[in-house]
């Protein structure tokens, strides 16, 4: 029993922890300023960096435009790290609204009872075989992208079009180490997808737990409580 209480815990503390490093997990409300500006910084970098190669592949669409098979490798890439560059966006707009509910889902797992707790275990059971295997192949995936100058006849992995010459060493250095930085977000962006699924879960669970609360009452104060309970799950 309480195996599952760290299991469930240390769940929730991974996804922050990859979120943190995607910087679309929002920083925690007593956050110090020096946190604040750290996380704003590390924000702005992965921001500019995916930012770097959406760009160049834009410009490479266009100019493969009459290459069919570079084009259609060229726009594979642009819509994988699209998703990149709107999560971050769309994470830094909306940071105040999921800071709330993400606190709120800390707060309840980190505070739950044993029988609560058993209760958010089973849909961790349920759902962390799949995405353990999701995300591993993602990330995968993008090593494996990111290796393909070491191991094949080409300069960069990602087929973008630089408006410069890339001839020079360091230049071809510095925007290959750009482009992989770029590729390991687009890997790692799963998380914000089961950071989703974490929280439909979690309302799930808390539904189900609400349920059997409900099946325990005695009286109006306590049915009182279980609709407020109600309120706080779907607000």
């Amino acid at each position: 029993m309480a195996k599952n209480v760290t299991e469930v815990k240390n769940v929730v503390k991974l996804i922050r922890i990859f979120g943190r490093l995607t910087s679309t997990w929002p920083s925690d409300p007593d956050s110090t300023r020096n946190v604040k500006i750290r996380d704003e910084v590390i924000w702005w970098v992965c921001f500019i960096n995916a930012t770097s190669l959406v760009v160049p592949l834009i410009l490479g669409a266009y100019h493969y435009r009459y290459e069919i098979t570079v084009l259609m490798k060229t726009m594979s890439e642009l819509t994988a790290l699209s998703e990149v560059f709107f999560n971050l966006i769309i994470c830094k707009f909306q940071r105040s609204r999921l800071q709330a509910l993400l606190s709120k889902v800390e707060k309840d797992v980190m505070n739950a009872n044993v029988e609560d707790e058993l209760i958010y275990q089973k849909y961790v059971d349920r759902y962390l075989h799949c995405c353990m295997a999701i995300g591993s192949l993602f990330f995968l995936a993008a090593m494996t992208f990111s290796c393909g100058p070491l191991v094949m006849d080409i300069n960069l992995p990602a087929d973008a079009w630089y408006p410069f010459p890339i001839d020079l060493p360091i230049v071809r250095y510095s925007v290959y180490l750009t482009q992989i930085l770029a590729i390991l977000q687009t890997g790692i962006c799963v998380t914000v997808d089961i950071t989703v699924l974490m929280m439909l879960g979690y309302i799930s669970a808390g539904i189900e737990i609400l349920a059997g609360r409900l099946e325990r009452v005695i009286d109006d104060s306590d049915l009182g409580q279980c609709i407020i309970e109600h309120q706080r799950i779907i607000k």
